[in-house]
């Protein structure tokens, strides 16, 4: 009887010993992924940070050739090749109304307008900021609040005007304060 005891002892700290090694290995596993998944977030953050400078350069160069020297945008094309179309560069030089520095071209004026009445309101931004969530050992934020079909953070600025939520924060939370 008393072998039998310890047999059955030593197959349960086997087993307990086997499943201890699993639970670390998939602890592990996880925090690898945890790794590599803000590394993907980090790098998709900063290809559009990237993107959104780009397209406001090209947009602040498009209006020059637009306003200042008097071209139309099909002329403007014209000095740019085949690199750019009309509807981009209409699009282009759309973004930068308002001077927000972000993609704000499918935002009308009442829009803009109404962008900009929420972010002089403080508590719309304390609202928008409890929705926001910092990512360890990273300069990314994440979005806890609506999300669209697409994966794109939705915020509600007003009763029925809704922003994606990176435009939102590209204003609030300039990159120097995201760092803090």
């Amino acid at each position: 009887m008393v072998g039998q005891q310890s047999i059955r002892q030593e197959a349960r700290r086997a087993a307990l010993d086997v499943q201890s090694k699993r639970r670390r290995g998939r602890a592990a596993r996880e925090k690898r992924l945890e790794d590599l998944a803000v590394r993907v977030l980090v790098a998709v953050g900063e290809r559009d940070a990237a993107v959104v400078d780009a397209e406001r350069r090209a947009g602040d160069a498009l209006r020059e050739i637009t306003e200042d020297e008097g071209l139309s945008v099909r002329e403007a094309v014209e000095w740019c090749g085949d690199e750019v179309t009309t509807r981009e560069a209409t699009r282009l030089r759309r973004n930068q109304v308002g001077g927000f520095g972000v993609n704000v071209g499918r935002l009308d004026s009442a829009g803009l307008a109404a962008l900009e009445r929420a972010l002089a309101d403080p508590d719309v931004v304390a609202r928008y900021a409890a929705k926001v969530v910092r990512v360890p050992r990273s300069e990314c934020l994440w979005w806890t609040g609506a999300v669209s079909g697409r994966g794109h953070g939705r915020f509600w600025i007003a009763p029925g005007r809704v922003v994606i939520a990176h435009r939102f924060v590209s204003q609030t939370f300039p990159p120097s304060a995201r760092r803090s």
